[in-house]
């Protein structure tokens, strides 16, 4: 096939993280055996040599010369509208875009028909309609723009950037037939928005060989932090400036080496433990001479790319949770709370060096297993399609089932695993053992048939949905967005496997669904792709777990697994279990502490932990 990609920011130079990202896309599409013709709307600066490397990408290159005075005068009324209304600071939808367009992609595609346009950024989604309907529409959002300004204000940063309404999003998502989206969460906003179809699809990482590095002896530790001079990557970079300026005990142990653009942002003002190294034309040398890089920023959506780039130079990084969503690590240095935890880090890391050889061993587990979601889930992008012929299948057929006041719809596609549509009158007497306004976990939450059952009995505030199996993962997102769930329903842990330790496993067969087994192996397994993490560190102090469901092939092992949770939350615990499994669970119970009662459904025991009090109230314990 041969595909046309609009982007409004070049290939080359690669310093920022979306150039590096729609460069791996023209070489996935490429290395897939399809032609690949680049339209590069001049919005950014670029030189001749950066097109003479993009020629050596592409098959055909065309450039639109770019009139940036429309972008000047759309800010200009932009603040005048927020400063008039004191309203939020949003551009309409086709105010960056430039009506010319529209004649170049015709006259390309009059002279070289296309069968694949893929767009960049959604201020640029006018541009599907210049072409027939049997051109296939794939959008890369990059980014989430919904009021998007008011976001970045919260956190004190100044008005940049693109930013609409979501109702202008959404028109924008409708103009594609796939739209794709760089982590969990986006999809599930975007999917909010638009009945297209909307697919993860993160960036590609270069195949790079590990090297071995000498540990830092005799020397400070060089920790790197990579960054364009964007809003977000300043904010970040200073935040932890001030935290290291705060902690000297680690700052006078280390050298903050920071590299691209965002150099600009700290010369003539940088403490003497930063040492500013400028842009650099191959960022793999910046990299190979770093011990450990850091990501710590707090907010923003996007997948981070830099995050993606110290795993693929087999760097030791340290992140916040933010600076590693989409990810799925399981290791708690990938996942920390706060600026401050990182450089808490930072200080364990430079008084044991040693450390670095572990987290470069848990940087590359969780490097193979991105790889293996990274290659199922590329079809969305090199064979459009297949992608638009399944979800017409998945929804093809429904079904509906009644709890309480609502009624349910639930996706039932050929040759899935059947829906275990649990007893609605069983479910509500479940919940009315809980208080209101509860928190659930629902651990193997298969297509979501439970999770939506207790929503729909009003009394839950979140239900975590827990699942690992790729059959259920899609089909439960299908389910709740069907109803309309998904702000009960909590989707960001989609993919883990619950247990007492970080690490990786793999799917096996078995009854009706696949079971996770966790790997213990040192090295990097093939098919070890499961990240499997402890759900109590995972879903963090913002909560109480009030509930636990479990319906996974071998619940007293999920029950081991999940022992921090009950240990922290004392929740109640509903299993559903047969006739042999319930004896299994009555006997693990005795030893555990935990009274045994059967619901009526006669297929759910439920374990209550002595330390729960029967009048317990909900706790919130942020």
């Amino acid at each position: 096939m041969h595909y046309l990609i609009v982007s409004p920011t070049p290939l080359f130079p690669t310093t920022a993280g979306n150039r590096s990202l729609i460069l791996a896309m023209v070489r996935q599409i490429r290395a897939a055996g399809h032609r690949v013709s680049f339209l590069y709307s001049i919005q950014e600066s670029c030189t001749n040599k950066d097109n003479t490397d993009t020629l050596r990408e592409v098959d055909a290159f065309y450039l639109h010369m770019y009139d940036h005075a429309i972008r000047e005068a759309e800010t200009a009324r932009a603040l005048m509208r927020v400063s008039l209304e004191r309203a939020g600071l949003n551009y309409e939808l086709d105010s960056w875009y430039q009506a010319d367009l529209d004649d170049l992609i015709r006259t390309i595609y009059e002279r070289d028909p296309f069968d694949v346009m893929l767009g960049n950024y959604i201020w640029m989604s006018k541009a599907f309609d210049a072409v027939p309907d049997t051109v296939i529409k794939i959008q890369q959002t990059h980014d989430m723009m919904s009021d998007r300004m008011m976001r970045l204000a919260r956190q004190g940063m100044p008005p940049s950037f693109f930013s609409v309404t979501p109702a202008d999003e959404g028109r924008g998502l409708d103009r594609a037939d796939i739209n794709i989206a760089l982590q969990c969460g986006e999809e599930i906003y975007f999917r909010g928005l638009t009945d297209k179809i909307v697919r993860t699809l993160q960036h590609a990482p270069c195949d790079i060989p590990f090297a071995p590095r000498p540990l830092p002896a005799g020397r400070k530790l060089r920790v790197g932090f990579i960054g364009s001079d964007n809003a977000v990557n300043v904010r970040t970079a200073t935040l932890l400036v001030d935290a290291l300026v705060r902690m000297t005990s680690v700052s006078s142990q280390i050298d903050l080496c920071i590299a691209g653009n965002i150099c600009t942002a700290f010369r003539g003002v940088a403490p003497p433990f930063i040492k500013l190294l400028g842009a650099c034309d191959n960022l793999g040398d910046i990299y190979r001479a770093m011990d450990v890089m850091v990501n710590p920023v707090e907010d923003g959506t996007g997948l981070k790319i830099k995050s993606v780039e110290a795993l693929q130079y087999h760097i030791p990084i340290v992140m916040t949770a933010a600076g590693s969503e989409g990810l799925l690590s399981p290791y708690h240095f990938h996942r920390c709370a706060s600026v401050t935890e990182v450089v808490g880090y930072l200080k364990m890391i430079a008084e044991n060096p040693r450390l670095l050889t572990l987290m470069q061993s848990a940087g590359d587990k969780v490097l193979h297993a991105y790889r293996d979601r990274l290659a199922r889930a590329a079809d969305a992008l090199i064979s459009p399609q297949t992608v638009i012929d399944a979800q017409r299948a998945r929804t093809a057929a429904t079904r509906q089932a009644v709890c309480g006041d609502r009624v349910l719809q639930f996706y039932q596609p050929e040759n899935a695993v059947a829906l275990r549509l649990p007893v609605a009158d069983g479910v509500t007497e479940l919940a009315a053992r809980i208080p209101e306004e509860s928190v659930w976990l629902d651990i193997g939450s298969r297509s979501g048939e439970f999770a939506l059952f207790v929503a729909a009995t009003g009394r839950a505030r979140k239900v975590i949905a827990i699942e690992w199996d790729p059959d259920f993962i899609e089909q439960l997102k299908l389910n709740v967005l069907r109803n309309k769930m998904q702000d009960i329903v909590d989707m960001r842990f989609l993919g883990y496997a619950p247990d007492a330790a970080p690490g990786y496993g793999v799917l096996r067969p078995a009854s009706g669904r696949s079971k996770a087994v966790f790997d213990e192996s040192d090295g990097v397994t093939p098919g070890a792709t499961v990240p499997f993490a402890p759900l109590a560190q995972l879903i963090g102090g913002d909560m109480c777990v009030n509930a636990v469901n479990i319906d996974t092939v071998e619940p007293v092992e999920t029950l081991a697994a999940i022992r921090g949770v009950i240990e922290k939350y004392a929740p109640l615990l509903f299993i559903r279990a047969d006739a042999a499994e319930a004896e299994t669970v009555r006997r693990w119970a005795q030893e555990n502490g935990c009274d045994v009662d059967t619901a009526g459904d006669g297929v759910t025991v439920v374990l209550t932990p002595v330390s729960r009090r029967p009048d317990a109230e909900i706790v919130n314990i942020a």
